[in-house]
């Protein structure tokens, strides 16, 4: 890695704007632009239907996915400056909460932290680590007008359980 370029990340909860933020980096900053990848996990639909069935699946598959993009950054950094709207830190906190409210077994738990451990020796620390902060009720009233269909079951005590806010 370039010692030049830089690897921001932003954290936040679900509407909070990361994508917003990460979109006027690259903009303003030209930076290249790592977004989340949402749009292809099959279980994310049925997962907002049914969280305690499709939480391991969901969370498993976007921590796969979060995996292939930390190898994607580390040869990018070598040409560009990186901002990334969804760090895989994260994934390990939503996957933490399904734990905790019981929407993972603990079998289902201890597999996806094996998992997480096994490509934590890889990751690559951002530089700069931005947390966007919102209340519960904007980032509900920002999903809401974003119209993501499979989100607008999301609701107000899943956006307030204390590990989302910390």
């Amino acid at each position: 890695m370039s010692k030049e370029n830089k690897f921001v990340s932003i954290i936040g909860l679900t509407g909070c704007g990361k994508s917003t933020a990460a979109e006027i980096l690259m903009r303003d900053y030209q930076f290249e632009l790592v977004p989340e990848k949402f749009e292809g996990n099959p279980f994310l639909a049925p997962f907002y239907e049914d969280m305690q069935r499709w939480a391991f699946p969901s969370q498993l598959y976007f921590l796969l996915k979060k995996i292939e993009q930390m190898n994607d950054i580390q040869v990018m950094l070598d040409k560009a400056n990186i901002v990334q709207d969804f760090p895989i830190y994260q994934d390990l906190i939503y996957a933490n909460v399904h734990n905790l409210i019981n929407n993972m077994s603990s079998g289902e738990w201890d597999l996806y932290r094996s998992v997480y451990q096994l490509a934590e020796e890889k990751i690559i620390t951002p530089d700069l680590l931005i947390f966007l902060n919102v209340s519960p009720e904007e980032a509900l009233s920002r999903i809401t007008q974003r119209g993501r269909e499979a989100e607008q079951s999301i609701s107000i005590s899943y956006l307030t359980y204390p590990s989302f806010r910390n």
